[in-house]
């Protein structure tokens, strides 16, 4: 398999990415806000690492590879046609609702203290610290949504880009943790809520016609 090389989206993927942005951010604020406004069916937040986990080192660099998850969700309109991007909106949306039911029955929040030893990279924290609290810390959001867009991309990128994703994912992940963001669990939560949603058997939808209407394309 040579695979797909990235290109520049037409208007009908750029037109369908839009749409399906719309969709998943229909379904990630509520659960996510909702999760950090509640201690769920338990009444209290759970702290779901390992002592030693705390020991682990603080690298502040890698809050630009935490990051970059941002950059990450303008690629499928480059890399995926539009019953690709549907299909992709659709496990995201799925993962949403896995991670939010785990908010509900298993609420926790990260054991690592915020940090204001990050150097020259502590207005990044800061601004992270003031978006996003202690709590939803498993599974993570972060590694759920970096691993559902970057395992679509690989489905169908060349064998370069593949090994690119890959290590993309990998550093992503390791990122989490390393900035004191998530615990190693919450990682295994994302990645396997990820693999879940993709087990699932979402049809690829019909690709909606440039002249379609906003509904029609939405379907």
């Amino acid at each position: 398999m040579n695979g797909r090389p990235l290109s520049l989206p037409t208007w009908a993927r750029l037109w369908t990415g839009i749409l399906g942005a719309l969709v998943v951010s229909l379904a990630f604020f509520p659960i996510y806000v909702g999760g950090t406004m509640t201690t769920g069916v338990l009444g209290q937040r759970l702290h779901l690492y390992a002592a030693f986990e705390l020991a682990l080192p603080f690298w502040p660099p890698l809050i630009i590879a935490y990051l970059s998850m941002f950059v990450l969700f303008l690629l499928p309109t480059f890399q995926l046609d539009e019953s690709e991007l549907w299909v992709l909106v659709r496990r995201l949306v799925v993962a949403s609702v896995l991670g939010g039911l785990v908010f509900l029955l298993l609420p926790s929040e990260i054991g690592f203290p915020e940090h204001t030893d990050a150097g020259r990279w502590q207005r990044l924290y800061d601004l992270v610290y003031s978006v996003d609290g202690r709590a939803n810390a498993a599974p993570s959001f972060h590694v759920i949504y970096t691993s559902t867009i970057l395992l679509a991309l690989m489905d169908v990128g060349t064998p370069r880009l593949r090994v690119l994703y890959a290590v993309w994912l990998i550093v992503v992940c390791a990122s989490t943790v390393l900035t004191h963001r998530h615990h190693l669990l919450d990682v295994a939560g994302g990645i396997a809520i990820t693999l879940a949603a993709r087990r699932l058997r979402l049809r690829r939808a019909t690709a909606p016609s440039t002249s379609s209407s906003c509904l029609g394309a939405a379907q």
